[in-house]
């Protein structure tokens, strides 16, 4: 299969994306991948790391005032160009897009050349970029069934998940514990903001981890995100927190299914590919949604899986350290009921999403 991925600006599209990608090279190896994406952004840097072939056309953000419609649209328009000649050249048998600005031009290319192309949307409120681009495509794979609600075309919607690697499907907890060096006894906890942190998770976290240092029976793993990690790491230090040995702090980690696996709760915003994660690997959560998020769309993916008992939906005007401890306590004492959350967080998951996925592209429906 020769195949066009187009999908940037955050972990959430781009390693959706790298799973499509690295699923049609399991189901077909001698298939030749083209990602197209925006050389500033992370897809730039992360996907020639992946062994996949880039390149880069013109994407920029919206911006609510005349220029920056102007700059939008200018820019759009030489995407759109450039698409053409790429697909023209490249002769793609499908175009997938997983969001981003640049995934937009490069949808709209592909429709113009006639060629197959898909949308993935990973969130419970899609964006518009996505209910724009739903009649210019042969299916719309859905993350969360509740997203068909906002578009137009139903009998164009899969519902397949997220795209997650493949180890989360075969991870172990115990294994992961003893790798990460983590007491197998210990109530463990992660917490983490995203790539980029998160400063009211992170202001919780110290004092998370100030109350754990009179706990022994209790543990955390906290990635504070690069911006905020020489910060928080000081902060912390001159505290004293961080001489327990049942801490752990890190600004980031490429090593999510093992820590992910270790953790009896999980504290953490609720991003896409974040949530897909925790759910496919079983484990119930504490979800506190960046309220600035374009649409509220995290909020809408925190909900979809509260409402089904397999998290704990939190806004952030809500967050409070000794609730949050409280709930730490009530879970480590009933483990019982910890597991029905974390049965209810794998039941939220669709399984294997590159796999349905692939069912369709391979079939070009």
């Amino acid at each position: 299969m020769r195949a066009i991925i187009s999908g940037g600006g955050s972990g959430g599209h781009i390693f959706p994306a790298l799973a499509i990608a690295d699923k049609i090279m399991e189901k077909e190896p001698d298939s030749d991948i083209l990602y197209i994406g925006m050389d500033m952004t992370m897809e730039g840097k992360i996907v020639p790391e992946h062994g996949y072939k880039f390149e880069q056309i013109s994407g920029r953000w919206f911006e609510k005032n005349p220029l920056g419609i102007m700059k939008l649209t200018s820019a759009v328009l030489k995407g759109i160009a450039k698409s053409r000649r790429i697909i023209r050249r490249f002769k793609p048998d499908c175009v997938i897009g997983t969001g981003g600005y640049v995934s937009f031009p490069v949808i709209i290319a592909s429709r113009l050349e006639k060629v197959p192309c898909y949308i993935h949307e990973q969130n419970a409120f899609p964006g518009s970029a996505n209910r724009t681009l739903e009649r210019f495509v042969n299916k719309v794979f859905l993350a969360y069934p509740e997203a068909t609600s906002y578009f137009k075309q139903p009998q164009k919607h899969v519902y397949t998940g997220n795209p997650v690697r493949k180890e989360f499907f075969t991870i172990d907890r115990e294994n992961s514990r003893k790798k990460l060096g983590i007491p197998i006894e210990s109530f463990h906890v992660l917490m983490m903001g995203g790539s980029l942190g998160a400063g009211a998770i992170n202001s919780l976290a110290e004092g998370i981890i100030d109350w754990l240092k009179d706990e022994p029976e209790y543990s955390i793993s906290f990635i504070t995100g690069h911006k905020n990690y020489e910060d928080v790491k000081k902060s912390l230090d001159e505290k004293g927190l961080l001489e327990n040995n049942h801490v752990s702090v890190m600004g980031f980690s490429d090593d999510m299914p093992d820590l992910i696996s270790a953790a009896d709760l999980i504290i953490c915003r609720a991003g896409a590919l974040s949530m897909s994660e925790i759910n496919v690997a079983g484990r119930p959560s504490i979800l506190i949604p960046f309220p600035w998020a374009t649409d509220n769309h995290q909020y809408y993916n925190a909900k979809s899986v509260s409402d089904r008992g397999g998290a704990i939906l939190i806004e952030e005007k809500d967050i409070d350290v000794n609730k949050i401890i409280d709930i730490i306590k009530k879970y480590k004492n009933n483990p019982e009921e910890l597991k029905k959350m974390g049965d209810l967080s794998l039941s939220c998951s669709s399984g294997d999403a590159t796999e349905k996925i692939w069912d369709h592209i391979a079939k070009r429906q």
